[in-house]
């Protein structure tokens, strides 16, 4: 469990530094009149692909305690961090940015 934490902290702190760097490039593409460069939403999803396998992985080893042991709250949270994210690289609803709920989740490791 040790290692998926460290994986964990890994993805959440390398997916803060792609969101500032997706939020500088959509500002420049927009002064431009310009779409998104295409490959910024490959890497979006090829993050949120990455806290699914977490998250299940984590699930598998925690079992029961996933849901009720003592990181059951962030656990909780977790996935619906990662719902949210499967839900706007699905686009089955219409929120247009989900940034914020991930900013809460780069919260929980300061």
């Amino acid at each position: 469990l040790r290692y998926v934490n460290y994986i964990s902290f890994l993805l959440v702190t390398s997916n803060a530094f792609y969101m500032g760097i997706r939020v500088d490039l959509s500002f420049r593409a927009i002064e431009n009149g310009e779409e998104d460069p295409s490959h910024l939403h490959a890497i979006e999803h090829a993050f949120t692909a990455g806290f699914v396998m977490e998250l299940g992985v984590r699930l598998a080893l925690e079992k029961l305690s996933f849901f009720y042991g003592p990181n059951a709250r962030w656990n909780i949270f977790d996935s619906l961090v990662v719902t949210f994210q499967l839900f706007e690289a699905l686009q089955i609803h219409n929120l247009r940015n989900t940034t914020f709920i991930r900013l809460l989740r780069v919260a929980r490791i300061v």
